[in-house]
């Protein structure tokens, strides 16, 4: 335990982040214990060099379960690349998601939620790290739907690139409430710590956030279906359910290969 955190914890190339009430010699007062800390981190990010893995189905087996974790996912780039183009398809991705899964009245939470009753919540996001991210849809359901849900799922997918395009009043509010939303981000003196800290994980430049407004407001509806037709493709996502090993009758119908886990992560033997 004392090794790793050695390796992961030093203060050679960490940053301080300090939010509230107070002057800088105060703040060095304060931090006058630390000054003989040294040390540089031993740990290396690893390269993500496999390809996204094939379409399939993960079960994960929790027998006895009434209730199924339903998730589907599929690979996207991560927040490396800084570029003014890179930049400018992340924000286009997130005015893709306003309507369709991030938030409450988007189209799979109306449909899951407040249309079939499966769940108490159903929502999609793009989960990004330094290297790789994903985008996923995810919903715990009474187990009962579980495959009723994978199927919506799918269902809202094929729409959204299909015959059922984001429409003009769903971009408009969805760039409303992205630029609406920024100032709750920065409301308390931990979450305006946590937005410049991910100026300086990113690696963002210091007017990011001044100029999230108009970047928001640059992404055209054009923009935010492409980030669709990119992302919303229904046969690159892997479908990982957790629940009872019961279900698995009614799952073999997706036409998916079908991997079995136990709850500690081994593969279960195809029978």
């Amino acid at each position: 335990m004392r090794a790793c955190h050695q390796a992961a914890f030093s203060p050679e190339k960490a940053t301080l982040l300090v939010t509230g009430d107070l002057d800088r010699k105060t703040l060095e007062q304060a931090l006058e214990p630390l000054r003989n800390w040294k040390g540089q981190p031993k740990l290396t990010s690893a390269d993500v060099t496999e390809p996204p893995p094939a379409a399939g189905l993960h079960f994960v087996a929790f027998p006895g379960s009434t209730q199924s974790m339903v998730l589907l996912a599929h690979r996207v780039p991560g927040n490396a690349d800084v570029s003014e183009e890179a930049i400018k398809a992340r924000f286009a991705d997130g005015i893709f998601n306003q309507p369709f899964g991030s938030k409450f009245m988007g189209r799979l939470n109306m449909n899951l939620r407040e249309d079939k009753g499966y769940t108490y919540g159903a929502h999609a996001r793009f989960l990004r790290w330094n290297l790789a991210g994903m985008f996923m849809l995810k919903a715990q359901v009474e187990k009962n739907y579980t495959r009723a849900t994978v199927d919506e799922m799918l269902s809202e997918l094929m729409q959204i690139v299909g015959d059922k395009p984001i429409t003009e009043t769903e971009y408009q509010e969805g760039i409303d409430d992205q630029v609406l939303s920024l100032p709750m981000s920065f409301e308390t003196l931990s979450s305006r710590a946590d937005m410049f800290a991910q100026l300086i994980e990113r690696g963002y430049s210091t007017d990011y956030w001044n100029r999230y407004t108009e970047r928001t407001r640059a992404v055209t509806l054009q923009d935010a279906q492409a980030s669709a037709m990119k992302n919303a493709r229904g046969e690159d996502f892997i479908v990982v359910i957790a629940g009872d090993p019961e279900l698995l009758p009614s799952l073999e119908g997706l036409g998916l290969k079908i991997t079995q886990w136990d709850r500690q992560g081994n593969i279960i033997p195809s029978k």
